[in-house]
């Protein structure tokens, strides 16, 4: 069977695993949000503020940072670099978790720290999970595990 540049072109990209992994990599602002606790924090900011005419500018203030926030996550997935990351630490904060890890990127350490919302947050200390980081940005990593499935 001969299959055409045109078949090629029109496959379905869950069926092309060259461009489903690219797609399966940018987690939705949604799952940011409800994943990430400072993008929930920002959110119930920003949802509060406009009830009151007087706080509406602050209500536009923390949705700019909460844009920041949910584009510094999807650029770190969608465009950034998988490492190996070694949970050191795990504790309940806040009705979130705090976990703190450790990775190398380019033969330099760094330890990154996250609150993540989750009633039971799956992972032991010691355990090794993958990571992305945007290389500009390298002290600042994202576990996957949380925000992609």
């Amino acid at each position: 069977m001969v299959i055409s540049n045109l078949d090629r072109i029109c496959t379905p990209f869950s069926m092309n695993p060259k461009l489903s992994s690219i797609i399966d990599r940018k987690p939705t602002i949604g799952r940011i949000i409800f994943t990430d606790s400072a993008s929930f924090l920002l959110t119930l900011g920003a949802i509060a503020s406009g009830i009151f005419i007087e706080t509406i500018p602050v209500g536009l203030g923390l949705m700019y940072f909460l844009i920041k926030r949910v584009r510094l996550i999807q650029n770190a997935f969608a465009k950034g670099v998988s490492v190996k990351a070694l949970i050191v630490g795990k504790q309940r904060a806040y009705g979130a978790w705090k976990l703190r890890y450790r990775y190398t990127y380019q033969q330099k350490d760094y330890e990154s720290c996250h609150q993540i919302i989750r009633f039971k947050a799956e992972v032991r200390k010691g355990e090794t999970m993958e990571a992305f980081l945007n290389p500009e940005q390298p002290d600042t990593a994202f576990l996957s595990n949380f925000y992609l499935g």
